[in-house]
């Protein structure tokens, strides 16, 4: 399904719950800290001779000098005292300029942490809040003997509230067909490209691959002497187990497997959940997550079944018997759950990590714009700037 979004988090936490610029500063203040000597003149001459056009390269005194020997040295102590006053007045240039710079760079440091405290905090009254709790810090050494009498440098920043988001936060969904046709069917030459997608998504973290989707319940691992049930359409084989643990192994990954709780077997569930923590390897597994949005089961067929996968009426207390039947068979791993997509379901949540203890990881899923099956030619088809709109998150 395009534009499908896929949440998950830390069920033992709900359940507890209930610039350009700067390197313009910065190029600033390297050029003004280090300039010691006074501006100079070019040879422009004014109507007495002397130079007016004030540049790098000549000293004050030597300009004083040339200025005094063109007009003949008549006025030496009124020159003298203009230039006394000239470098008086260029100190203090230089002063306010170094203030000017220190407290620019501070705000251009100090403003990082002020963005960031602002956005985290979801309101303006709060990013106000961390702006009034700023403090004032004094500059110390070389610094203060830079700054004029009574200037100040001002650091803005202060604690949060807010959490940190986990590590691989950011992961990736699959169906379970499109394992092979991503990442290969050689367990030992796995599809680079595919693997530096996963890594790009949570550089430096352990991703998380959630794999299942529609495909969770239309799936299974062929039980001996039992048919095939009626809405399965792909059967998992040895060779799949091994891809599925070669990613694994080389991204590190933390894997969300679907089980098929549709089919209503333990039978069925008990031998996909065994076949694959046994081949991926229990420590790969962040979880195991019958089913998939069971709010739909009685609404559409099941998988290649002309029937539906539960009769009418079914609802979330069908949903958690079922998911508690299916639950008491599978190994012993983490579960994920309830992994629904309707709105109208997400407010059992809950009331369902307080009846399914096992679950350690809560799963929901959200589609921008509800869109799934609007054809491509239509105005409100999920592109990416009708996802990135205001109303992608709202409806």
């Amino acid at each position: 399904m395009p534009s499908h979004g896929w949440l998950r988090t830390s069920a033992a936490g709900l359940r507890g719950r209930g610039s350009g610029d700067a390197r313009s500063a910065s190029g600033g203040a390297s050029s003004v800290l280090s300039d010691t000597t006074a501006p100079t003149v070019a040879p422009a001459a004014d109507s007495n001779g002397g130079e007016l056009v004030l540049e790098r390269g000549v000293s004050v005194a030597r300009r004083l000098e040339l200025r005094s020997a063109k007009l003949g040295a008549t006025e030496p102590s009124r020159y003298a005292d203009r230039g006394e006053r000239l470098r008086s007045s260029w100190r203090q240039s230089v002063s306010r300029r170094r203030a000017l710079v220190l407290l620019t760079a501070s705000i251009v440091v100090a403003g990082a942490p002020a963005a960031v405290l602002a956005t985290r905090s979801g309101s303006s009254r709060a990013a106000g809040a961390g702006i009034r709790r700023a403090r004032v810090a004094v500059a110390r050494g070389a610094d203060v003997a830079r700054l004029p009498r009574g200037a100040r440098l001002i650091s803005i920043g202060g604690p949060t509230n807010s959490r940190a988001i986990a590590p691989g936060f950011l992961g990736l969904s699959l169906e379970y067909s499109a394992v092979p046709a991503y990442a290969g069917t050689d367990p030992s030459a796995l599809d680079p490209v595919f693997l530096q997608l996963v890594r790009n998504l949570s550089p430096g973290q352990t991703p998380v691959l959630r794999i299942g989707g529609d495909s969770t319940d239309w799936t299974w691992l062929p039980v001996a002497g039992m048919p095939r049930p009626a809405g399965v359409n792909y059967s998992l084989s040895a060779g799949w187990i091994r891809v599925a643990h070669a990613i694994a192994t080389a991204l590190g990954a933390r894997l969300i497997l679907g089980i098929n709780l549709e089919a209503d077997s333990q039978t069925v569930a008990d031998a996909e959940a065994r076949g694959l923590t046994d081949g991926i390897g229990s420590k790969y597994i962040e979880g195991l997550e019958p089913g998939n949005e069971p709010e739909l089961y009685a609404i559409f067929n099941w998988g290649v079944a002309s029937v539906k996968g539960r009769a009418r009426g079914y609802d979330y207390a069908d949903f958690s018997r079922d998911f508690t039947r299916v639950g008491e068979a599978l190994p012993a791993a983490p579960l994920a759950g309830p992994t629904i997509g309707a709105p109208e379901w997400f407010g059992y949540l809950g009331r369902f990590l307080a009846s399914h203890p096992r679950v350690a990881v809560a799963t929901l899923h959200r589609y921008p714009l509800q869109l799934c099956y609007v054809p491509p030619g239509q105005p409100n088809f999920p592109t990416i700037p009708n996802l990135l709109s205001s109303s992608g998150s709202t409806r």
